[in-house]
């Protein structure tokens, strides 16, 4: 009886073990195979984005994972992340988006929630330039920040229903 309760409980704890894993872990074959990524230091990390939709590379089939992103991809990439509804006005106050229009509706995102304000604060995004780090940091403490905000704003409403 001791045997069987212990085996219950060790397959039980793979279960476990096993249903975390396959939420932080993707299967390789899940994802899109990228022609430049195999054995790359990123690739599990490009492959949990690519799984998430944050990450879609290019039409060649490649990531180009040694490559500087450029302002547009980087705001595409945490503009994607951000799980956010706004409102679909296509009014920008950017005189250079159309330069780019693959990444516009996210670049447009990115501009409503207020995250291109700090980094990018004249008419011209210059979406294809390459983004620098100073950059890349300000967009991103900046999504960290809305990110937060609206979980406490998810949190306040579901205790409203509560009540």
């Amino acid at each position: 009886m001791k045997k069987t309760f212990m085996r219950k409980k060790a397959v039980g704890l793979f279960l476990i073990v096993a249903m975390i894993l396959s939420v932080f872990v993707s299967p390789v074959n899940a994802a899109r195979n990228y022609k430049d990524l195999k054995n790359h230091w990123s690739e599990g990390y490009v492959l949990k984005g690519d799984e998430l939709g944050w990450i879609k590379g290019y039409e060649d089939g490649t990531i180009r994972p040694d490559e500087n992103m450029t302002r547009a991809e980087f705001i595409t990439l945490l503009a994607s992340s951000i799980d956010y509804d706004i409102n679909n006005d296509s009014s920008t106050r950017f005189v250079d988006l159309s330069e780019t229009s693959w990444a516009e509706k996210d670049i447009l995102k990115a501009e409503r929630l207020g995250l291109l304000d700090i980094a990018f604060p004249d008419k011209t995004l210059l979406p294809n330039e390459k983004i620098t780090r100073e950059e890349a940091a300000v967009l991103l403490n900046h999504a960290l920040m809305i990110k937060d905000l609206k979980d406490a704003d998810d949190e306040l409403k579901k205790r409203r229903q509560a009540l």
